[in-house]
């Protein structure tokens, strides 16, 4: 049997999927539904607030999973 994949490749993958639920949900124009979403500055900095907002095809998780995985760089694991 094969390996499975590293949980790492998944989670971008996830992540796209999720989004393109989100949007859908979305354009169904749902009055029962409310799309929060983080602040950003157009620099993509973060304010630290929570608005109503029309979701965005990124979850900005990108910048983390560099901060985190980068190249060079080993993840922190917690003791077994």
């Amino acid at each position: 049997m094969a390996p499975s994949p590293p949980l790492v490749c998944a989670i971008p993958a996830l992540a796209h999927v999720i989004a393109e639920r989100r949007h859908g949900f979305f354009v169904q124009n749902l009055d029962s539904a409310l799309f929060l979403r983080a602040e950003r500055e157009d620099d993509a900095r973060r304010t630290f607030k929570v608005v109503e907002a029309e979701p965005l095809p990124t979850s900005y998780g990108e910048d983390l999973y560099r901060q985190i995985f980068a190249k060079g760089r080993r993840p922190v694991v917690a003791d077994q």
